[in-house]
């Protein structure tokens, strides 16, 4: 995109040629287009990289600073809510992608990517292979959650050749010819906003990343064991689960009706 960039709005400038302006000049571009905080910083890391290892010099980050980034606790949806979800489910396949999405707390990368060897149902977990983390892990699901799975899977083998192993779990017929192929992003977020519609929730902001984070919440909330939450959602760093303990903090405020410490002065006050 860096290169496409300098076609387009610079001239051509080589690699060699470029210059801190081009830099900057490029990034106000990518902010011009609407790209999220954290992508230009991507973008600038690469630029980083490519002085270093192609033109064999440092980069000055003053020069082309990284974007200051918001931080926005996620939208983690509830148990009552997924179950009104779960309701609004007519098939087979929408039921088990649900629990699918929720129970196990994977990415939704990941889910679509899982085959059916990768499910330990004597254990009640599923192996998640290397992804974001670059590190494989076990997660949970529970057995109602599989049974789930086994009446997606009879309704969806029920004509056709039975899969191996090493086949995706979640496939869908193809219109052109009805063979079963590997569904998509789209296929899933299509999915997802459908159900939604059914349940009258299109305005609660839920997206396929909330189920990940509805899970990491509950299971934090029953262990308060950070570590653990942190090797079964697969990161590298606390860091990034740290967010749950804000927001089961944000959760308790909002529910638990605490009152507020200074309370007590002015109420004493205006009794005098």
């Amino acid at each position: 995109r860096f290169f496409s960039y300098l076609i387009v709005y610079r001239n051509s400038t080589s690699l060699k040629d470029v210059t801190y302006d081009d830099c900057r000049a490029f990034v106000l571009y990518l902010i011009d287009q609407k790209i999220e905080p954290k992508t230009i910083n991507c973008y600038i890391s690469t630029l980083v990289k490519l002085f270093y290892c192609v033109r064999h010099e440092s980069f000055d980050i003053r020069e082309v600073p990284y974007q200051k980034i918001d931080i926005h606790l996620p939208i983690a949806i509830s148990p009552e809510d997924f179950a009104i979800l779960y309701k609004a489910c007519e098939t087979p396949l929408e039921k088990a992608f649900l629990c699918f999405l929720f129970f196990p707390g994977m990415r939704i990368s990941e889910v679509l990517s899982s085959k059916f060897c990768d499910i330990k149902r004597k254990d009640s977990l599923v192996h998640v292979g290397p992804s974001k983390g670059r590190q494989d892990r076990y997660t949970l699901i529970c057995q109602s959650a599989l049974e789930e799975l086994e009446f997606y899977y009879r309704d969806l083998y029920k004509d056709a050749p039975k899969p191996t192993a090493d086949t995706l779990i979640f496939m869908k017929h193809q219109k052109s010819n009805n063979q079963l192929v590997p569904m998509t992003y789209e296929d899933a977020r299509i999915l997802l906003n459908r159900i939604l519609e059914r349940a009258g929730m299109t305005d609660k902001g839920y997206t396929l990343h909330s189920f990940r984070h509805g899970f990491a919440l509950e299971l934090y909330l029953s262990t308060h064991d950070l570590v653990l939450v942190a090797t079964v959602l697969g990161h590298k760093h606390l860091s990034a689960t740290e967010i749950y303990v804000r927001l089961s903090a944000t959760y308790k405020i909002q529910e638990c009706n605490i009152n507020n410490p200074l309370d007590a002065a002015l109420k004493n006050q205006r009794e005098l």
